[in-house]
C-alpha cells in the first residue's frame, strides 16, 4: 500500500461536480448534492487545504497489466508558483498511489489523455499547443516521438500496430471539420478511412473492434458507421432519428453487439442518451438514465461481458444490463469514470471547488466495485 496521507484530504462534503459531454463539446456547470464517500488512511474526514492542493490530476487510464495508472496532471506548473507557464505532463504512479513518476514534460504545452498500448510497452498521448498533436513515449519515459498533426483523439488497434485518430482539416479553421485516419505506429504513415460530413462535418466516438478489423464511428448526422480497416470500405448501420451527435462507441468483448452515445447537441439540455444495439445495427435500445442527466460515456464491464459502466453529467456512474434492466447506482459522486482490466475497480476523476464555487482542483481516486471503497490516490502533498 502506499504511504498515508501527507496532507490535507478531500472531504465529501466539500465536493461539487464539474461535469464534461466531450472533449469537444462546452463544459456544463451542474450542481449536485454532497458527495459521501471513505478514503483510506485519512482518519477523521479532515477538510482539504485550498493552499495545499493547488494542481488538478485528470485523464487517468488503466495499464493493461492492471497493476499501474497513467494520468496528466499540472502538479509541475503549480506546486511552486500557481501562475506559472508550465503545463500538463503524463504521469505514471502504481495503483495503491506510489511509484509516482513523470514520463513527459508539456512545457509551455498541455500533454493530456495518455493511452498505453496494448503490449503495456509505449504511452500514446495528445501535446497541443496551436494544435493538438499525436506523441508516443515509451513506458518507463524517455524521448518522445510524434506521430501526426492537429489531433482530436486517438485509440489503439488490439494489436498495436496502428493508431485510429480523428484529424482537424484545417488547423486554422475550428470549424472546418475532422476525418478518421489510421496511423501506423513504425513510421507514421497515414491512411484516410473516412471524411466528416453533414452539418458538422466531423466524425463522431470512434473504436476499434476486439478483432481490430473494423473501426465503428459516429457518422452523417446521427447515423452509426464500420468502416473494414483493411479495405477502407465504410457501410451505415442506423441512422437515429432523435439525434445527430454519436459522441461515444464502444464495442462488447464478443464483438455482437456495440454501446453509443448520441444526443442532438443540447449542451445544456439533457438530451445525451446511451443506446445498445447489434453489431448488424439491428435491435437499437435506450438504456435507462439517471434523471435528466446527459450521458457523457459507456463502457462494458470486463468480466461481464453483459453489463455496462455508463457515467452522467450529474456526476452520477451506474451499472446496467445490455437489456437495459437491473440499473445499479454507484455510490460516489465522479466527473470521470473507468473500469480496470479486470473490471471489479474503477479509477474515479472528483473535482473540487472551494468556498465561492470556483473550481479549484481534482483528484483520482480507486473505488472497489463490490464494497464502493474508495482510496485517494492522487492530493496527498
Amino acid at each position: 500500500m502506499g504511504p498515508p496521507c501527507r496532507g490535507a484530504c478531500a472531504s465529501g462534503d466539500e465536493a461539487h461536480n464539474f461535469g464534461l459531454l466531450h472533449r469537444r463539446a462546452l463544459i456544463v456547470f451542474v450542481l449536485a448534492a454532497p458527495a459521501v464517500f471513505a478514503v483510506a488512511g485519512c482518519g477523521g474526514g479532515g477538510r482539504p487545504s485550498f493552499a495545499q492542493l493547488q494542481w488538478s490530476d485528470d485523464d487517468p487510464a488503466w495499464a493493461p497489466s492492471g497493476r499501474e495508472v497513467f494520468f496528466d496532471s499540472n502538479r509541475a506548473g503549480t506546486r511552486a508558483e500557481r501562475n506559472t507557464d508550465e503545463g500538463y505532463s503524463v504521469y505514471a504512479m502504481r495503483i495503491d498511489g506510489g511509484g509516482l513518476r513523470r514520463l513527459t514534460r508539456g512545457d509551455a504545452c498541455n500533454d493530456q489523455y495518455p493511452d498505453p498500448s496494448p503490449n503495456d510497452q509505449a504511452i500514446a498521448f495528445i501535446r497541443t499547443c496551436q494544435t493538438g498533436d499525436l506523441w508516443v513515449v515509451a513506458r518507463g519515459g524517455g524521448r518522445s516521438k510524434v506521430l501526426t498533426t492537429r489531433v482530436e483523439d486517438a485509440a489503439w488497434s488490439p494489436d498495436g500496430h496502428l493508431l485510429a485518430v480523428t484529424r482537424d482539416r484545417n488547423a486554422l479553421d475550428p470549424f472546418s471539420g475532422s476525418d478518421l485516419w489510421v496511423v501506423a505506429t513504425r513510421d507514421g504513415q497515414m491512411r484516410l478511412l473516412a471524411r466528416g460530413v453533414g452539418m458538422e462535418k466531423s466524425i463522431g466516438g470512434f473504436a476499434w473492434s476486439r478483432d481490430g478489423r473494423r473501426l465503428a464511428f459516429g457518422c452523417r448526422g446521427g447515423s452509426l458507421c464500420v468502416a473494414d480497416v483493411r479495405t477502407g470500405t465504410v457501410g451505415r448501420l442506423h441512422r437515429f432519428k432523435r439525434g445527430d451527435d454519436v459522441s461515444w462507441v464502444a464495442w462488447s468483448p464478443d464483438d455482437k453487439q456495440l454501446a453509443f452515445v448520441d444526443g442532438n447537441g443540447g449542451s445544456y439540455d439533457p438530451n445525451y442518451s446511451a443506446w445498445v444495439m447489434a453489431a448488424d445495427g439491428k435491435h437499437a435500445r435506450q438504456l435507462p438514465r439517471y434523471g435528466e442527466g446527459n450521458i457523457w460515456d459507456v463502457e462494458w464491464l470486463p468480466g461481464r461481458p453483459q453489463v455496462l459502466l455508463v457515467n452522467t453529467d450529474y456526476g452520477k456512474a451506474y451499472l446496467v444490463r445490455a437489456d437495459g434492466t437491473h440499473k445499479h447506482d454507484l455510490p460516489f459522486e465522479v466527473d470521470d469514470i473507468t473500469a480496470s482490466p479486470d473490471g471489479k475497480a474503477v479509477l474515479l476523476v472528483q473535482r473540487v471547488f472551494d468556498s465561492e464555487g470556483t473550481y479549484d482542483h481534482s483528484t483520482i481516486s480507486l473505488a472497489n466495485l463490490k464494497t464502493g471503497h474508495v482510496r485517494q490516490l492522487t492530493q496527498l502533498p
